[in-house]
């Protein structure tokens, strides 16, 4: 809320202006006019981008990253998308997330294959419509197929309805909200992870797709839509499928050939947890000091 953010950058402004820190990192576009604001007694700030906010605030976006010494972005895309709104390239840093890597594995995987989603029901970015078609297609060569939906929104009552009505009442399960424990049981349970993450008509799409590397930390192969940041978090042909994300036949084209193929399954999945483990929150942390270190280095150049 506007209000909201101005007292708070209000308070940011005081309290540095006290203590003079070294940088800044403003961590979201809504927070940059306090960094703008400590620019001016000369502390440099680094600024975090990410696809929707971007999208949405364009002008507050553009006024951020022409003033700051540094832009970390999360994926190709959200590079490009930065560059468009007056972004140097050379100011870039791509950074991706950081994720949470599990203590250990809480559950085996279950006998009968199973896909797992966790997202959002709100937007139809996530894929959700595409994937009831899949499973419809799918379940004509496997059976005993299982979509487990982690996740609530606006969409579900509508998607639960179709799912009844396509007769797909034993093959999926809405699970609605749950708790990070049982998410990470079904992850551990699960055979692959898949979310067709496409482009809504407004533009909405995945600025990076965090959750295709959380499935990957938890040794499962991922399938996803071919677009914008997904192609970051997810390493084509290697921790999983990229695929286009409209059509229900591509999708299951890819789910078929992984449940299929035991060691391919298993050599995406040990990818998958190779990518989660690079981009641990330590790991991350340590990259973007060093990009702070850098502007301190060019302050003192």
């Amino acid at each position: 809320m506007p209000a909201t953010m101005a007292a708070i950058a209000g308070r940011v402004v005081v309290g540095a202006a006290l203590k003079k820190p070294d940088i800044v990192v403003s961590a979201h576009v809504s927070a940059s006019p306090a960094a703008v604001a400590l620019g001016y007694i000369g502390v440099p700030f680094i600024q975090l981008v990410y696809g929707t906010e971007m999208r949405r605030r364009p002008k507050s976006t553009s006024f951020a990253i022409r003033r700051a010494a540094r832009v970390v972005t999360i994926s190709e895309y959200t590079s490009e998308l930065a560059e468009d709104l007056g972004a140097d390239s050379k100011q870039l840093e791509l950074i991706e997330p950081g994720v949470d890597i599990p203590d250990a594995v809480i559950a085996k995987r279950g006998a009968r294959p199973t896909i797992v989603t966790v997202a959002r029901i709100d937007d139809l970015h996530k894929g959700h419509d595409v994937m009831l078609e899949t499973i419809s297609l799918l379940r004509r060569d496997v059976h005993d197929i299982h979509w487990q939906v982690i996740g609530d929104g606006r969409l579900r009552t509508e998607l639960e309805r179709q799912s009844l009505a396509r007769g797909l009442s034993d093959n999926v399960t809405f699970l609605g909200p749950v708790t990070d424990k049982e998410r990470d049981e079904w992850l551990d349970r699960g055979h692959l992870f898949a979310m067709p993450s496409r482009p809504e008509p407004d533009g909405a799409v995945e600025g990076y797709g965090i959750v295709y590397v959380e499935a990957g930390a938890h040794g499962l192969p991922v399938v996803g839509g071919d677009v914008a940041g997904p192609r970051d978090a997810v390493n084509h042909g290697e921790t999983g499928l990229l695929v286009d994300p409209t059509d229900p036949q591509e999708v299951a084209g890819a789910i078929l050939t992984l449940l299929r193929d035991p060691q391919l399954r298993q050599s995406m999945g040990k990818a998958g947890r190779e990518k989660a483990h690079s981009q641990s929150w330590p790991k991350v942390a340590q990259r973007l000091e060093a990009v702070a270190q850098d502007v301190l280095l060019d302050d003192v150049r």
